[in-house]
């Protein structure tokens, strides 16, 4: 929550004392990995050879690489114990979604 309070809100967000420092490792069920000890990821994907979809027909931004990140690390969320119901994927783009 730090990140989009300063980014976004200008620092005007702010967790309650009780979950201030949770993270997903801390729920119940939930493996300690890699993808739930941290509070925010960021990937760069510049450089990895992920291209940017071009359709004539669509206003919308898509990239079948980006997604396949997003897929694999969702499947290592599901994997340490996160329910599905409980991940929430966002995207500012229609055909990102699709």
């Amino acid at each position: 929550m730090e990140w989009p309070s300063g980014q976004l809100y200008q620092d005007r967000l702010t967790a309650h004392k009780s979950v201030q420092n949770h993270l997903l490792k801390d729920l119940p069920g939930v493996k300690n990995t890699e993808n739930t000890s941290i509070p925010l990821l960021f990937i760069d994907t510049a450089g990895c050879d992920v291209v940017e979809l071009k359709l004539e027909d669509e206003v919308s931004k898509g990239n079948e690489g980006e997604a396949d990140i997003v897929t694999a690390h969702v499947t290592a969320l599901v994997e340490a114990g996160i329910r599905p119901d409980d991940i929430a994927v966002i995207s500012p783009y229609n055909l990102q979604v699709k």
